[in-house]
This record gives structure tokens, sequence and C-alpha cells, in this order.
């Protein structure tokens, strides 16, 4: 299992994970870019890995992930 945060520092605890109005909504945005592209995460931004998964479902996951990042670049938060 793995789960997605939108933050600039990893979360170290259950209240740093916490995502805010704006990280929730690219949060929205990821998910639907991710079913968009035939990959099912659940509303936190979670999912899970299946031995059943071979290279090509795990890099077509990486691919995804990685344009729906690029997609909400211009979007995040700039550092402090």
């Amino acid at each position: 299992m793995f789960r997605v945060h939108l933050k600039a520092q990893p979360p170290r605890n259950y209240r740093e994970a916490y995502a805010d109005k704006a990280e929730s909504q690219l949060i929205s945005e990821l998910l639907d870019h991710m079913f968009d592209n035939g990959v099912m995460m659940v509303n936190t931004c979670s999912a899970a890995l299946s031995t059943k998964m071979g290279k090509k479902e795990i890099d077509h996951l990486v691919v995804k992930l990685k344009s729906g990042f690029e997609m909400l670049l211009p979007k995040m938060p700039k550092k402090g």
C-alpha cells in the first residue's frame, strides 16, 4: 500500500498527514487524472499494489503519476 501526500515535507505523524482544503483540491484533480488514465485510487490518494501486477502495469502507474504531478506542479504552493 502507498499514499500520495502533496506536501513540501513528508508527514511525520497523522496530524501532519491531514490534507487542508488546498491540498484536498489538488488530490481531487490528481485522482481524476489517474481515473481518466485507468488507475483507481481511493479518495485519500492511497492505493495498493498486487502480485498480479507486472512491469507493464507498474510502468503505467509510474507514467500516469508522473504526468499527474507535472499537471499539478504549477498549482502547488511555493515553499516559504
